[in-house]
């Protein structure tokens, strides 16, 4: 306690009273709680005593993450407060008993209510599952007192957002804004143990936790972890709650069947699309992030890409380290080194019907302002709090009052009452006024399912270098003839055609980057990078994957229109510039019509 009170900063909570910074690793993440819980009847009372003295001192007047702030999204979007919340096994372990403080059990039932305003409707949540986990563990603690958290949410963490961020061959996810990333695991597989016990009968929690385990749940016996904090309790509950698997014949085709092709956010903007439920089906993720997240990485617009039982386009997992924030890691269209910003993207358009899936996303706040982490600022810049309202990148205005307070003042996860210095530092300064910044991703099915590229990037009237980027799985070698690259697989005939329709062509070529990553080796990324030196970066590109031996389709342009033919399929694409600076994409085949 003396410790954490030496190191209180003004501003600051009083250290002395948190949970994880005093008691956490004494009384073992909390796990002496539940041992008390299934030891009582083997101790006599002087033990009792000892152990409860230990868990009241441990619990009494303690607070956490979360519990004494009001309640709005930044508040919530950390998973701190489920680390932190463990404290509900301390106090609720000697409830009833000497020692035990009401106000600290509040005060976690407040903290597990605003943690969960992260997890969104439709199952994704604002900090984005690639470091995020629920601990729903919490929730049962908190339901047999009488106090149920549940929501459809909870339900539609595991059957939509789960199975749609599953990769399409199956065994792994593709989940970005955190430590994941193309062919990643569940941030914790005990999620889902405890889910299941929750949702017996829940076949698409079966299904996750197959894939999750290869089947074999012999994965999920106890193995303390002591390398993070975060995971220690993870055995206890996996025993505590593990249910053996239904029989897996039929499994993934009953959780499909019905099922929309495409999961689409209308929080988060994120789209995941594709044109079967099949293991090599066209996939295709293209990034908005309207919410700012927790991780403050440069990838607004970033696609990736999937067909034919393997990853082409890919997200690369990477760390919390500032060298690692850069746009060149990801799949974005960069000008001259610089690229879009940590600044959220808003969703201006979305359509989903059978002939095609897409988002269009404004880039324009991601290229006026850049982040400190990303960029640093020339001497004599002005830095500013992160600007904007939560509505400034809603494609929806919310009615909440508080979306339309500025996000530097809203509530920060650890101070709670107010923004802390992460938010409300002069960590952001304007480098560009864009005229238009804007990227729309289509997925196009058919017979010869591809996926269209649309960028309107212009931000002065300079001649600039535009540089587009494809972050590619490691085993993938291209080729280039005139407007055409192919990237083929070391081993195999896929493939996968890149053809730059406008500007045509660029110079392309393999770029082996090297990411920063101390005190552990340097990260290897492979990009593709199409360069043109230009008035602006607006550019088309159609992805095809085939094949070897496939003939590639004719693609001819009419003004601005767009003719895309094989034998067996022509499609016809119109381009027609909006008012916000982006082009708008009409889409038809014979009657079908689509339009983003």
């Amino acid at each position: 306690e003396a410790k954490a009170k030496a190191a209180a900063k003004p501003g600051m909570p009083d250290r002395s009273r948190l949970f994880t910074e005093v008691a956490q690793e004494a009384v073992l993440q909390g796990s002496l709680g539940l041992s008390y819980d299934w030891a009582y009847g083997f101790l006599d009372d002087a033990q009792r005593q000892a152990v409860r003295g230990v868990l009241a001192r441990a619990s009494a007047g303690m607070s956490l993450a979360g519990a004494e702030g009001p309640r709005a999204w930044p508040a919530g979007i950390t998973n701190h407060i489920a680390l932190e919340n463990r404290l509900l096994y301390v106090v609720t372990a000697i409830e009833g008993e000497p020692g035990y403080d009401p106000a600290t059990f509040q005060r976690c039932l407040e903290a597990q209510t605003t943690q969960l305003l992260n997890l969104l409707p439709d199952g994704d949540v604002a900090e984005s599952w690639g470091k995020y986990f629920l601990f729903p563990e919490h929730l049962i603690i908190l339901g047999k007192r009488g106090h149920e958290r549940f929501s459809a949410s909870l339900r539609a963490m595991v059957n939509q957002r789960f199975i749609a961020a599953q990769d399409p061959w199956g065994g792994s996810w593709t989940f970005t804004d955190g430590l994941t990333g193309t062919g990643g695991s569940l941030s914790r597989i005990a999620d889902v143990v405890v889910y299941r016990a929750l949702f017996p009968e829940d076949r698409a929690a079966a299904h996750v936790l197959r894939q999750a385990t290869g089947g074999d749940l012999r994965k999920l016996l106890p193995k303390v972890s002591t390398g993070h904090y975060g995971f220690f309790t993870d055995p206890m509950m996996m025993t505590l709650f593990a249910r053996t698997l239904p029989p897996a014949e039929g499994e993934r085709e009953a959780v499909v069947a019905g099922r929309p092709l495409t999961a689409l956010s209308d929080d988060t903007g994120n789209l995941i699309t594709r044109t079967a439920w099949s293991a090599d089906a066209l996939v295709l993720h293209h990034l908005c992030r309207a919410l700012p997240g927790g991780y403050a990485y440069a990838d607004r617009s970033h696609v990736n890409l999937y067909a034919l039982g393997r990853a082409w386009g890919v997200y690369v997992r990477l760390r919390q380290e500032k060298g690692q924030y850069d746009p060149a890691w990801r799949s974005v269209l960069r000008c001259d080194g610089e690229g879009p910003s940590p600044m959220p993207g808003r969703l201006v358009a979305a359509v989903d019907t059978p002939l095609a899936s897409g988002t269009a996303v404004d880039l324009r706040p991601a290229w006026t302002w850049q982040h400190l982490n990303v960029a640093p600022a020339p001497a004599g810049a002005a830095l500013v709090p992160m600007p904007g309202t939560f509505n400034t990148y809603r494609r929806t205005p919310s009615p909440l009052p508080w979306m339309d307070l500025p996000m530097a003042d809203l509530p920060q996860w650890e101070r709670g009452f107010r923004a802390g210095a992460e938010t409300r530092a002069f960590w952001w300064r304007r480098p560009w006024t864009p005229v238009r910044a804007a990227r729309s991703a289509l997925l196009v099915r058919g017979a010869h399912p591809y996926v269209l590229l649309v960028d309107d990037l212009c931000l002065d009237t300079q001649t600039r270098t535009y540089a587009w980027g494809l972050t590619i799985a490691p085993d993938l070698m291209p080729s280039t003839t005139g407007a055409d690259t192919v990237l083929a697989e070391a081993k195999g005939d896929r493939r996968l055609l890149v053809r730059f329709l406008q500007p045509t062509p660029p110079t392309v070529a393999l770029d082996v980057l090297q990411v920063p990553n101390p005190p552990q080796k340097d990260i290897e990324i492979r990009r593709l990078t199409a360069t043109t030196t230009a008035a602006s970066g607006d550019g088309v590109t159609l992805l095809w994957p085939h094949r070897a031996g496939k003939a590639a389709p004719t693609t001819t342009w009419a003004g601005p229109t767009l003719t895309i033919t094989w034998p067996d399929q022509r499609d016809v694409v119109t381009l027609t510039p909006t008012t916000e600076g982006r082009r708008a994409l009409r889409v038809e085949r014979g009657g079908d019509r689509a339009e983003l």
